[in-house]
């Protein structure tokens, strides 16, 4: 052992560590059998967890799928579908014919009284649970609001107790 030069002694260059790039002779290597069966059990254990997840996503996914063919196929369900549609449609015609009156009266508030504006109001309160209806309700208030403000106010608080819940993404405010 003698004839043998100790690793210290070694003017060869130490290989650094993989993991924390030390090159202290000394250094005990990371990766070693221990360590290495412990990450194993690690990502074994996180794959297995995943996987498990995965599973259950997609059964999760055949059952809603399952149950939204079985309420698809119920003649009740097809039932109010087609009368959906059908109130979405009279909505859309409505907003045709309404839109061009209102954009007048709009563009020449002084025009309107109190009166037409109420009837104006009445009739885009209808639709006003719609986001088109809604834009509309809210172009009325904002050209009326400094001409009529309590008749405003009063269609803002029928709207609210209407369709608050219903309109929480669309805005009501006249203050702009």
């Amino acid at each position: 052992m003698s004839g043998m030069a100790s690793r210290a002694d070694s003017k060869l260059p130490l290989a650094a560590c993989a993991v924390c790039e030390s090159t202290d002779w000394k250094h005990i290597p990371h990766g070693g059998r221990k360590e290495s069966a412990m990450k194993r059990k690690m990502s074994d254990g996180e794959s297995k967890k995943k996987q498990v997840k995965k599973r259950q996503k997609r059964k999760t996914r055949k059952t809603v799928s399952k149950k939204v063919d079985e309420i698809a196929e119920d003649p009740a369900f097809r039932a109010i579908v087609e009368l959906a549609k059908s109130l979405h449609a009279i909505y859309r015609q409505s907003y045709e014919l309404i839109r061009p009156i209102v954009n007048d009266a709009c563009k020449n508030p002084q025009t309107v009284d109190e009166d037409e504006l109420e009837h104006l109001f009445d009739q885009v309160l209808d639709m006003s649970c719609t986001d088109y209806g809604m834009r509309l309700f809210t172009k009325l208030c904002n050209a009326f609001r400094s001409r009529y403000p309590e008749c405003v106010a009063a269609y803002i608080k029928i709207n609210d107790e209407l369709y608050g819940e219903d309109n929480e993404g669309e805005s009501t405010d006249v203050s702009r």
